[in-house]
């Protein structure tokens, strides 16, 4: 089969399939690609041509015939040159893909491939406009290949609007580069006829004397066009256009202008524009069969709707979370804490039902749903893990509650750095990595940031199941993570604490957080409670000594210091945390009330017809794992403030039971639409059911009978 045949039945599969959207279609097409284009037969005779001659060597002794063109052709055989180079390391990229038949390998690759073939299409514009069309070919392969994968990804990943918006923007990308070369090797082309200035030559062919008229002459009129041959040739040959005879001025007076003069030549021009617009749709079809028609076809494959609307990577989430529905009516038949543990049993077993593993954050809708979370649903955190873990030991279900405190092990002995460190999220379908075996991560692929906070609450659940279980395991890793933040976030000015952690590069974050401190007090006492080694004694007073300074005169604590390395306290953030964690850890508990005192008046708020508190003083609306904690906080303080906890109890038994989004079993992060965290924070919670905010508020409600559901109380070794 001819080449140029081959190519239009591919892209001919290739549109067809696409259309019709059939699953996996578009990986038939690039395994058609591979195997009848690329690989192996056609590999060298097609995209990367050997000419029986040099043709670069060619070239280059035209060059030395045109010396006045010697500069131009230089530059554009070396751009050419390079941009072969990366089209000949593309076509070796896809040779070996063809090989891999393993699927997380091949995403791998995928993700190389999509680079590279967007280096390529970069160097193109770089190209000098006389040798573009060189490239056509070329690029029609890369092209297709990767509209192609990228149609392939959006029919496999059909809830993860990120690949459709990439679909989007690089089948619009490959139509407007298809354009932008032909034009400006339109306007090449153009300007090497009459010179791109309408120039006509002319020539005298005859004269001759008449009696009575004087001498007259005959004059021919012509034009040059420097590049006839370039679809052969791209240095071309001048050629000459407006032929002898059709363009013959017949006899005019040879010493002065003269009317028949004067139309031969108009004449002469006219037929400049005609042969210049000829040699533009000659050009245009050239285009179109090597390039452009091609691309314009990929045109259809964009989402209009969602481009014109601006719809964002995140947008859009279609998921399957189970149960698909829940009975109404069943729940409401047993006790709030039994359907808490119901919901995260639930949340456990979405990808395993069994063994080490990370609990899903959150239960999104089965429905289409924007938001700027949309890429959440394998999120498992860290902290929502620990949590769960927690409130299922409390609960006596000891086989759920290790399975949990196995997975946070397992992150921890797998982290791809190791030391301690603990990444933010997993991915709920799997806390280790099948192919590189390390820890997972919704972020980065080294785990990304490392917040004392969350490596704080792994090490609170750790301890509370090694007193549980008395399982070496857990206490090596609760040391493990305790060695990780003295040595790398302890801060030794007059302040002290443990600053923030590192982020995805490993670079140390300089401000030092409240909450994180109040959870390390809790998290030392906790190892020296089961070591007895005075060293977690005065790590814990580190952190205390950290809390204490980020009080204000009012009495109620910011959320720590600024970002640099002074002693400087950044009063423009307020959480709830800082004040209900802080007394429930008995950092200064003759200050409780004056914090809980200020928490009341200043986040508590309600969404949807429900009470609680917002996340900080700048936040908006109800976020229910504060408000959880907040009313342990405020039962636990006793007195009126225990009085004053009982709307906050009630309201969280009403949405377990009828806020929207809802299961009848675990509690939705905020009854209202969202809740935002506010300036200086900038994340939102959704009307989506979450573990964290269940969790709490199956703690909340057991601390009431039970004290050491606070998590901050200090663990005691069960004899």
């Amino acid at each position: 089969m001819d080449k140029n045949d081959l190519l239009k039945d591919v892209i001919k599969r290739f549109i067809g399939v696409a259309v019709s959207k059939a699953p996996g279609g578009s990986g038939l097409v690039i395994r058609f690609v591979l195997d009848n284009v690329i690989y192996p037969g056609l590999f060298d005779d097609w995209l990367f041509p050997k000419a029986k001659t040099d043709q670069f060597q060619q070239y280059e002794k035209q060059v030395a015939l045109m010396v006045e063109k010697q500069v131009e052709a230089t530059v554009g055989m070396a751009a050419f040159n390079r941009v072969h180079a990366r089209l000949q390391g593309l076509g070796d990229a896809f040779k070996d893909f063809a090989q891999v038949v393993d699927l997380d390998e091949r995403k791998i690759r995928l993700g190389y491939l999509l680079t590279l073939a967007d280096a390529t299409v970069a160097e193109a514009e770089a190209v000098p406009d006389r040798f573009l069309y060189l490239l056509t070919d070329m690029l029609q392969i890369v092209a297709v290949l990767n509209i192609a994968v990228l149609l392939d990804q959006v029919q496999m990943y059909p809830q993860r609007y990120e690949h459709q918006l990439t679909l989007n923007k690089t089948a619009i990308r490959y139509s407007d580069l298809a354009g932008r070369l032909r034009d400006r090797f339109l306007w090449y082309r153009l300007g090497q006829i009459a010179e791109g200035k309408g120039i006509v030559e002319e020539s005298e062919i005859d004269k001759r004397n008449r009696p009575g008229v004087g001498a007259e002459k005959r004059i021919r009129f012509f034009a040059y066009d420097d590049f006839a041959s370039w679809s052969l040739d791209p240095y071309g040959i001048r050629t000459q256009i407006l032929f002898s005879g059709d363009y013959d001025s017949g006899w005019v007076w040879a010493l002065g202008d003269s009317t028949e003069y004067r139309a031969a030549r108009q004449k002469a021009h006219q037929g400049i524009e005609v042969y210049a617009q000829r040699e533009k749709q000659q050009l245009y079809d050239w285009w179109d069969q090597h390039l452009t028609g091609t691309t314009a076809q990929f045109m259809q494959f964009v989402d209009w709707p969602g481009e014109k609307g601006e719809r964002k990577a995140r947008d859009r989430m279609v998921v399957q979370a189970y149960p698909l529905k829940h009975s109404a009516g069943i729940s409401e038949r047993l006790p709030l804490l039994a359907r808490i543990d119901l919901f995260l049993g639930q949340q456990m077993d979405q990808f395993a039902l069994s063994g080490p593993r990370y609990v899903q954050t959150y239960r999104l809708p089965g429905e289409v749903k924007f938001g700027e979370q949309g890429n959440i649903f394998h999120r498992a955190d860290s902290y929502d893990t620990a949590v769960a873990a927690i409130y299922l030991t409390l609960r006596g279900d000891l086989p759920r509650a290790t399975d949990l405190a196995d997975g946070l092990c397992a992150a921890i002995e797998h982290d791809p750095l190791g030391g301690g460190r603990i990444m933010a999220a997993t991915k709920a379908t799997g806390v280790i990595d099948g192919d590189n075996r390390f820890a997972t991560s919704m972020f980065h692929p080294d785990g990304a940031a490392r917040d004392i906070g969350n490596m704080c609450w792994a090490g609170i659940a750790l301890t509370r199941l090694y007193a549980k279980t008395r399982s070496a395991r857990y206490l090596y890793n609760a040391l493990l993570i305790g060695d990780w933040i003295l040595h790398n976030s302890s801060v030794d000015d007059a302040w002290q604490g443990y600053s923030g952690g590192e982020d995805e590069w490993g670079n140390k974050r300089l401000w030092r957080s409240v909450e994180h401190n109040v959870d390390a007090y809790a998290f030392f006492l906790n190892l020296h409670a089961l070591t007895g080694e005075q060293a977690w004694q005065d790590a814990a007073n580190r952190a205390k000594t950290l809390v204490v300074a980020c009080r204000t005169p009012a009495g109620y604590y910011v959320t720590g210091t600024g970002t640099g390395t002074g002693q400087t306290l950044n009063t423009t953030v307020v959480p709830t945390d800082t004040q209900s964690w802080t007394a429930l850890a008995g950092i200064d508990p003759h200050g409780n009330a004056r914090c809980l005192e200020y928490m009341l008046d200043q986040t508590s708020t309600d969404s949807a017809g429900y009470a609680g508190f917002k996340f900080a003083v700048a936040g908006s609306g109800v976020q229910n794992e504060v408000t959880a904690g907040a009313a342990m906080a405020l039962y636990l303080e006793g007195g009126p403030f225990r009085d004053r906890a009982a709307v906050y109890y009630d309201s969280l038994a009403r949405q377990q039971a009828g806020a929207a989004n809802g299961d009848g079993l675990g509690l939705v992060a905020t009854p209202g639409q969202e809740a935002d965290t506010g300036e200086g924070l900038g994340w939102k919670y959704f009307n989506w059911l979450h573990v964290a905010s269940s969790a709490w508020t199956g703690l909340a409600f057991l601390a009431r009978d039970n004290p050491e559901a606070n998590p901050y109380r200090t663990v005691q070794m069960e004899a």
